[in-house]
């Protein structure tokens, strides 16, 4: 069985990473930083990651970076006969997940 894992990490500054946090979840500037101090550090992240998304441009850019990720992964795994397509169907799903959620 042929098996493919990879950590993929989508990137942002932390003014960003902030902003999104207090403005989803009601949180004051200071319970943002708790939360986000009490993570990895963003260049930790970075550092471990296989495939990095930067999520600190606009949303074009962005939408790019995921569909050329989705385009490297489909020919990665068409390549590997013995790869299920049952995880090509995850992969596209999370990768239509990222593209319309993330970019609305």
């Amino acid at each position: 069985m042929c098996k493919m894992n990879a950590y993929t990490h989508t990137h942002s500054t932390q003014e960003q990473q902030l902003e999104r946090l207090m403005a989803r979840d009601s949180l004051s500037q200071e319970e943002a930083l708790q939360r986000v101090n009490a993570q990895m550090p963003l260049s930790e992240k970075v550092r471990k990651a296989d495939i990095v998304l930067d999520n600190s441009c606009d949303k074009a850019l962005l939408r790019q970076q995921a569909y050329n990720l989705y385009h490297e992964l489909v020919r990665i795994t068409v390549g590997q006969r013995r790869m299920r397509y049952s995880l090509l169907f995850l992969v596209c799903v999370i990768l239509i997940y990222l593209l319309f959620s993330l970019l609305s």
